[in-house]
């Protein structure tokens, strides 16, 4: 932490594409709208199928495109330029992110004043340029629950104040190069969410500062692609939010205070989220060796086994109570109740002339039917209604199931490869031994 910037350092912009074809040119064009020219822009392309790959080389020629072929998440596919990068600060930024014309010549002045400050975060407001969004953020315990400063709020300046913060979120985050030789890259055992939080900590940590610029502004869209509170974000959310738990929180913490808080927690979920963090509980426990080899690494410290066993034991717990079917099966017997045929009896408040009416529609409906078409048509509708909004939520959360293993899959393929690598090097150096 000794080096200085030079007076006028160059910046690797790195842009992660995901299908954001309707936000890149806001993106792109504010890049090249800024005040500070010194920079490379770089396109990670996780595998779009959206056509934004032609359009940006077509609209953007100067921008360099890497095309990673699939999905790799955030992490991964932003270590594909982190890897290569040789200037001094590297800028990361969502699609969906739209900078200021002096964002870029405020985060050079801010880092390059202090060579404590590892990463940089940028304040960022919603669509508008009014209500904050992100001021810098915090992770509350036990539950390591993500917040942002100011989130919500009318911008009146009450954040103008450079400061220390817990992390930044990745949709615009400066990290020095110098910083990374130190901390590693992202951890790429996290698919989506919380690998930018996990990397602050490990820089500060490391003996860097994690710093929120106030004057380094942009608007962000936010989640533009993807869909907050559906099955897959939801999955991905919480299995990340368990990684960095069980690489970072102390094991007391852990033990007294996370698992009671979380069975707590479960309690008033919808069958959704419940299913959701379900499938997050039993990945984390399929994933615990490597949590335990990366926490012992880069993370709060190794762990005894009798530790991790415990661990594991309250995990168990969480799966079976968050695996409960009794929402689903309260939904089942709706619809089938939906479904069972029910007749529509008349009936009249006329004294004495009513019942007589009455029995006479009876017969009649016993004759043609004619008088309850009408009522089980409304009822075949509703039903078909209900089936149908049912189904439709079967098959979202289907997909999204899918589109985890696949996920899933990616990384165990890049195990597989990086195991390979290891055993290569360890014949290596076992032949050059003997």
């Amino acid at each position: 932490m000794t080096s200085d910037l030079t007076q006028t350092p160059r910046i690797t912009i790195g842009v992660l594409n995901w299908n954001s074809g309707p936000y890149l040119e806001g993106c792109l064009s504010a890049i090249y709208a800024q005040t500070y020219s010194h920079y490379q822009i770089h396109l990670i392309d996780n595998g779009s199928t959206d056509g934004s790959v032609a359009y940006v080389r077509e609209r953007f020629p100067g921008v360099i495109v890497h095309e990673t072929g699939r999905n790799l998440g955030y992490g991964a596919g932003n270590n594909v330029v982190l890897r290569s990068m040789t200037d001094d600060l590297v800028l990361l930024l969502n699609p969906d992110v739209v900078l200021s014309p002096d964002c870029l010549a405020r985060l050079v002045e801010a880092m390059a004043a202090d060579p404590a400050i590892g990463i940089a975060g940028c304040k960022l407001w919603y669509p508008g340029g009014e209500i904050l969004q992100h001021a810098g953020g915090f992770i509350t315990a036990p539950r390591a629950i993500p917040n942002h400063h100011g989130i919500g709020e009318k911008d009146r300046g009450q954040y103008q104040t450079q400061r220390d913060v817990d992390y930044v979120i990745g949709a615009a985050m400066a990290i020095r190069r110098e910083a990374l030789a130190t901390t590693g890259l992202f951890d790429e055992g996290i698919f989506l969410y919380f690998e930018d939080s996990d990397l602050c900590y490990r820089m500060r940590r490391a003996g860097y500062r994690v710093v929120y610029i106030p004057t380094a502004t942009a608007t962000h869209i936010e989640s533009a692609t993807t869909q907050p509170g559906s099955f897959g974000y939801l999955s991905r959310f919480h299995t990340g939010r368990w990684y960095f738990l069980l690489k970072h929180f102390d094991y007391d913490i852990l033990v007294e205070g996370t698992i009671p808080a979380e069975s707590t927690w479960l309690e008033g979920l919808g069958d959704l989220e419940r299913r959701a963090v379900a499938i997050a509980y039993r990945a984390t426990l399929y994933n615990l060796p490597n949590i335990a080899s990366v926490r012992a690494q880069n993370g709060a410290g190794p762990l005894a086994d009798a530790a991790w066993n415990h661990l594991e034991q309250g995990l168990q717990a969480l799966v079976g109570h968050a695996s409960t079917e009794m929402d689903e099966r309260f939904r089942l017997a709706e619809l089938e109740k939906l479904g069972t045929p029910m007749t529509s009896p008349f009936t009249s408040t006329t004294p004495f002339i009513g019942p007589i009416i009455a029995r006479i529609r009876m017969v009649w409906n016993d004759m043609a039917g004619r008088w309850y078409i009408e009522h089980l048509a409304r009822q075949q509708a509703t039903f078909n209604r209900g089936l149908i909004a049912y189904l439709k939520a079967m098959d979202a959360e289907l997909r999204s199931r899918q589109t985890l293993i696949e996920e899933k899959t990616i990384t165990q393929i890049a195990l597989r490869r990086r195991a390979k690598t290891l055993e290569a090097l360890v014949r290596e150096k076992k032949t050059r031994s003997d």
